[in-house]
Order: structure tokens, then C-alpha cells, then sequence
């Protein structure tokens, strides 16, 4: 608990600067769809600050925590912190500075859905942004960065000539309507199963992800 209060006090200031610039890409959203409403304009949708919203939070959420699972991990080495220490108060702090962003996304959306009433709101914000689906979400998320985070750990340099192929492959791969309707399909057959059997699949997938990391960095000075 010590580690984690200590953590929040050294990054209180990013947290609260990435929040207001969340809020600054929703608004400037909106203001785009207003003005495009105003001259009559179609760009395809009413609901551009939650769209710009997402977008803009994915991206900036996990290069964040990548660089900061990263270099946080330097310091904690330097200070003589153990590896169960660091990761339990990462990944603690990392899911709540998640979750808290997934339920500003959720709040700003709602505001939205008031603002354009009378528009069909997109079924993936609608339906799939439950309390327990921004729970799933999260969970995902902070994985995803520790293992991306552990991988530029030990492979360094390396890791580059792995990451901006698999980026570049993802880029290309979802502009083919065969490979985005498959994971459409993939994803409506996880969403079919029950809230609860949902929730435990995800957090097998964590606890798999976050031993994966634990033991992936078992090298590192000091343990």
C-alpha cells in the first residue's frame, strides 16, 4: 500500500493532465460535430468526441503505461524495491487509472447520447460499455502493457523490429473487411457467454499475462 501511495503521488500530475486532455479531445469532437452540423456536412457520424475520445485514450493510454511500466521499473531496481512489490503496485495503480478513464469515456458518452438525442447511438458504446465490460476492458489493458512493457525490458533495441511490423501488419489487416468480420464474429461469441463466465476468462488471462511478466523479469538486478 506504501508503494502504491507513493506511485500516486510521483505521477499525480500526469494522471491529472492526461485527464484534461481527454476531456480537451472530446470537446474538440464535439465542436467539430457541431460545426459540421451547422453547414450541412457529412463526416459519418454524430458521435465524434466519444470516437475521438476512444481513439485518442487507447493510443495514449498504452504508449503511457509502456513507458512508464518501463522506466518505473529502472527506479524501482535503483531503490532496491522487489520485483512482487513493483508489479503488485503497478499493476494496482495502472487499473485504476484505467478504469477511471474507461468510466470518464462512459460518463462523456453519455452526455453526448443527450446532446444528439434522437440519433442511434453505435451499439459497440451502447451495449458493450457496461460497468463489468469497462472491467474486462481494463484488465486487458494494463496486460497488454506489462507484457509489451516486459518485452522492451529484455529485448531492448530488438524489440522495435518486432513491434513496428506487428504494427504495421494490425494497420493493414484491418482495412480487410474478411479479417474485421471475423473478429467481429469472434467477439459477438464472447459477448454471448454470461457476465460472470466473462469476468473469469478475463481474469485467467491476467493472472496467465501477469505471471508471464513476473517470471519474464526474474533476471533483472536485485531478485
Amino acid at each position: 500500500m506504501k508503494n502504491i501511495r507513493l506511485k500516486w503521488r510521483v505521477e499525480k500530475n500526469d494522471i491529472l493532465f492526461f485527464l484534461a486532455m481527454a476531456v480537451g479531445v472530446w470537446l474538440f469532437g464535439r465542436i467539430l460535430s457541431e460545426t459540421s452540423a451547422c453547414y450541412s456536412l457529412r463526416i459519418g457520424t454524430e458521435f465524434l468526441g466519444t470516437a475521438f475520445l476512444a481513439l485518442g485514450m487507447g493510443l495514449v493510454l498504452i504508449i503511457w503505461l509502456v513507458a512508464d511500466f518501463y522506466l518505473s521499473f529502472q527506479l524501482a531496481v535503483g531503490f532496491g524495491q522487489t520485483r512482487t512489490e513493483f508489479l503488485i503496485s503497478s499493476t494496482i495503480s495502472y487499473f485504476v487509472y484505467i478504469m477511471f478513464n474507461l468510466f470518464l469515456l462512459r460518463f462523456l458518452f453519455e452526455i453526448e447520447k443527450n446532446l444528439v438525442q434522437g440519433t442511434e447511438a453505435p451499439v459497440l458504446l451502447e451495449k458493450y460499455s457496461t460497468p463489468l465490460w469497462l472491467l474486462c476492458y481494463g484488465i486487458l489493458f494494463v496486460i497488454a502493457a506489462e507484457l509489451i512493457g516486459t518485452m522492451i525490458y529484455y529485448l531492448r533495441v530488438k524489440s522495435i523490429i518486432i513491434l513496428l511490423p506487428l504494427e504495421f501488419l494490425i494497420i493493414f489487416a484491418v482495412r480487410e473487411d474478411k479479417f474485421v468480420r471475423q473478429i467481429k464474429t469472434a467477439f459477438l461469441e464472447f459477448a454471448d457467454f454470461s457476465g460472470g463466465v466473462r469476468l473469469l476468462l478475463i481474469a485467467l488471462i491476467g493472472i496467465i499475462g501477469f505471471c508471464i511478466t513476473f517470471f519474464g523479469m526474474k533476471k533483472a538486478q536485485n531478485y
